[in-house]
């Protein structure tokens, strides 16, 4: 019965301070979507008006993260292929500045998402306005023999 106690307790502690760590800063992928949820209109607003240059960012990724890898290989099987494409939604935390702080990618292939906040981390983006996250979609569209 101790045991149990001390289970629950430890629990409790440990749940109560993550939970009290994540709300300083947002961090977590549920109060990420909570964020953009709440200021939907002006993270759209700032994705319409920037979209060439979230276009070049989105570019630089890919580029960076997989036509490199690509091209890299002789020949590449397409289960390979898969794990090399993005194909997903990658959140950016800017700062006051609109230089982004940190990438977070939710895509099919995680092992992508560092490759992603590498590339994506430093990249100066226009005036935020106040907006702390943006987002953006990465899509794999097949055509034929074209990816």
């Amino acid at each position: 019965m101790r045991k149990i106690f001390y289970l629950l307790l430890f629990s409790f502690l440990v749940g109560g301070c993550a939970t009290g760590s994540s709300t300083e800063h947002i961090t977590t992928p549920s109060l990420i979507n909570d964020y953009i949820a709440e200021h939907i209109i002006e993270i759209e607003a700032y994705n319409t008006k920037y979209r060439s240059e979230l276009n070049d960012l989105a570019n630089k990724i890919i580029y960076e993260c997989a036509v490199r890898k690509i091209n890299s290989k002789k020949s590449i099987s397409l289960e390979k292929l898969t794990n090399i494409i993005l194909n997903g939604r990658v959140i950016y935390k800017i700062d006051d500045k609109g230089v982004i702080e940190s990438a977070w990618y939710d895509g099919h292939n995680q092992s992508q998402a560092q490759c992603v906040n590498n590339n994506a981390v430093g990249y100066p983006l226009p005036d935020p306005k106040g907006v702390e996250y943006i987002y953006d979609q990465f899509r794999v569209e097949v055509t034929g023999d074209k990816i």
